[in-house]
């Protein structure tokens, strides 16, 4: 028997596609000729390079010797669409029938107006795949330069990409965005700075939106890598010198950390002797500076010692250009986990 309409609430939405899923990370330069209204023609070109259709006598099409695409199955479709933001996400997919397919959020032309840019979606019997175009998230274009994110002389600026795609179709993708919208896309790598003034950022955004640091954060864990050959001056040749390192801190150790170092920052303006040189001087670094020196003799702020990864409740983050990022669910998430999103578009903006 089918539910009663007063038992059944509206559909739930599907996860919106930023969160939940690891991602690797490209920047873009503008795309020329890049318009919400061409999306359907360039849903085909796509769809034609995948299926290895002929073009002009030549045939096109991508390496399927790597085994998840062999274990994939057959192509069922290819998708280009406007990506709302989370709460144009929401309320169209729990509208009675969904319709995401039109240029919704669109500006002036179909150039791309209050969404957060364009969603690629590569479905195979067995395997989805997808991979995202966004563009700056914290302002809308009528308000932006248009150095960042306008639509000016053809170009679109859409300057971070992500992507979950096993690498040959990543490499297709890749050529595609290139030869049809000429535009240059090179990997995404991420400094220690940006790994520590993400977590940082997103500490100052959660408390500000009056979220719970120990819910929100929860354990994290910080890899320290030694790109100079290693920790410590033992040994010659330095040959067996330590050339990684994980720092594990637990919830309640976290808002620990924050008050010691909100203490020492205090005392050291008092002081004024001259403070760590950690990011921003955030309590968090600053605390686990003074930490790392005292108990590990291992200063944060030398030059050979690197934050490369930083794995926490609320995003995992890597400088090799991989990034994931939780679905926020309480009080403050949402502003931290879009403050993470900005800055790493900001980023791809700058670099790019």
């Amino acid at each position: 028997m089918p539910p009663s309409p007063s038992l059944s609430g509206p559909p739930q939405p599907p996860p919106y596609p930023l969160y939940n899923t690891t991602y690797t990370l490209h920047r873009l330069s503008p795309l020329y000729s890049f318009t919400l209204s061409s999306l359907p023609s360039h849903t085909t070109a796509l769809s034609e390079i995948l299926t290895g259709s002929t073009l002009r006598g030549v045939r096109i099409g991508l390496d399927t010797t790597d085994v998840s695409l062999s274990r994939a199955g057959a192509l069922r479709g290819v998708s280009m669409r406007p990506l709302r933001n989370p709460d144009g996400w929401a309320a169209v997919h729990a509208a009675a029938e969904p319709d995401d397919t039109g240029i919704g959020g669109g500006g002036e032309d179909g150039e791309v107006g209050e969404g957060w840019g364009v969603i690629i979606e590569i479905t195979y019997e067995k395997a989805n795949y997808t991979a995202l175009l966004l563009r700056d998230i914290h302002n809308s274009p009528a308000t932006t330069t248009t150095t960042t994110t306008e639509r000016e002389g053809g170009f679109t600026h859409l300057p971070l990409l992500l992507t979950r795609l096993p690498p040959p179709l990543r490499t297709t993708l890749l050529d595609f965005l290139a030869t049809r919208f000429d535009t240059r896309a090179s990997p995404m790598h991420l400094p220690s700075d940006f790994l520590q003034k993400a977590l940082g950022g997103y500490i100052d955004a959660l408390v500000a939106g009056g979220g719970d640091v120990r819910g929100g954060v929860r354990e994290v864990v910080i890899s320290l890598a030694f790109p100079a050959g290693g920790a410590g001056d033992a040994g010659e040749g330095g040959g067996g010198e330590l050339k990684n390192i994980d720092i594990t801190i637990s919830r309640d150790d976290i808002v620990n950390f924050l008050e010691r170092g909100r203490n020492t920052s205090t005392t050291t303006t008092t002081n004024t002797p001259t403070p760590p040189t950690t990011t921003e001087h955030h309590p968090f670094w600053t605390a686990l500076h003074t930490y790392t020196t005292t108990h590990l003799s291992l200063s944060l702020t030398s030059p050979s010692v690197s934050v490369v990864k930083i794995a926490c409740g609320a995003f995992v983050i890597a400088a090799e250009g991989r990034v994931k990022i939780s679905a926020p669910s309480a009080r403050g998430e949402r502003e931290g986990a879009e403050g993470v999103v900005g800055a790493l578009i900001a980023s791809a903006a700058r670099m790019g």
